[in-house]
């Protein structure tokens, strides 16, 4: 009767050990990490239409950067973001950055060129009087080029997934 406690007992011990053992994720290959990506920068899209027709546009922004990077614990998440919403005969820039380090980035709007310095895990914008169409250029590691309609709310993303040796990149206008 007493050896079966001791075989019940190193059973129970066995099984517990194997439930507290810590399951493997698997990895993705580069390719799908490259459709995570392009997925990611597709949801910003949508969440800045959700926080436009709240009126929240970069809160939602904000708290989806933040959400996102937590979430993905499998490669290592950044971005970089530029909304542009018209108000009258402005537009309002908002840059959020989400890159893991503090950067500034130089935007010229229709030839009024000014520096924004963001820090990580935050927003910074500025206001510009443009014309219906206005040409806007974004200079930060690369120089992108944008026209863009003042009556619209404008959007770019930049996203970055990183794990071990891949490394990709998805970009999106929208």
């Amino acid at each position: 009767m007493r050896g079966q406690f001791f075989l019940i007992g190193a059973v129970i011990l066995i099984v517990m050990f194997y439930i507290a053992l810590p399951i493997p994720q698997p990895a993705l290959p580069k390719s799908e990490l490259g459709v995570m990506a392009m997925n990611v920068a597709q949801e910003y899209v949508r969440v800045a239409t959700f926080g436009l027709s709240d009126s929240q546009p970069i809160a939602y922004l904000s708290n989806w950067s933040g959400w996102v990077s937590s979430q993905i614990p499998y490669a290592n998440f950044s971005s970089l973001w530029l909304l542009a919403i018209g108000n009258g005969s402005h537009t309002n820039l908002t840059v959020g950055n989400w890159l893991g380090q503090n950067i500034t980035i130089t935007l010229n709007i229709s030839g009024d060129v000014r520096d924004l310095f963001v820090q990580h895990a935050s927003i910074n914008w500025t206001s510009a009087a443009v014309s219906e169409l206005f040409n806007l250029t974004l200079n930060w590691v690369e120089e992108k080029n944008f026209t863009w309609p003042r009556d619209k709310a404008n959007m770019w993303v930049l996203v970055f997934l990183e794990r071990g040796e891949d490394k990709v990149r998805a970009e999106l206008e929208g």
